[in-house]
């Protein structure tokens, strides 16, 4: 990838970052008080169920999430420091078939402070 296509692939990833993190704060309060599922998904929905009993905002996260990857990956970029990979941490163990998962609203009250922690080290 030449210099200039990088540049444009590095700031279209920072954006993408940057919405989905702001996707996230947006829901993720709701989710909190309320316990919709926002981390089962059609990705994520070992069980099959119907893609209506999940939260609205699940799929649009979700891809969100995955064009983060898609962008991080196309600059060879580790995706362990990023909000997609928190949300899909979320994801997988809304999915998990472990008693003792997180539910939906501990899941989003976990994800808040973690997008907390993400923000702070970002900005050292």
């Amino acid at each position: 990838m030449n210099e200039t296509r990088r540049a444009k692939v590095e700031q279209e990833c920072a954006a993408a970052e940057q919405s989905l993190r702001a996707d996230l704060r947006r829901v993720l309060p709701r989710i909190a008080q309320h316990g919709n599922q926002l981390f089962l998904n059609s990705e994520w929905n070992r069980h099959k169920m119907p893609l209506r009993y999940f939260d609205s905002e699940s799929e649009p996260i979700l891809a969100a999430a995955r064009n983060c990857e898609r962008l991080h990956a196309a600059l060879g970029l580790p995706l362990e420091s990023s909000a997609a990979n928190l949300f899909f941490a979320a994801c997988r163990e809304a999915d998990s078939e472990h008693e003792h998962r997180r539910g939906p609203r501990r899941l989003a009250e976990w994800l808040l402070v973690e997008l907390d922690r993400l923000e702070a080290h970002t900005r050292r």
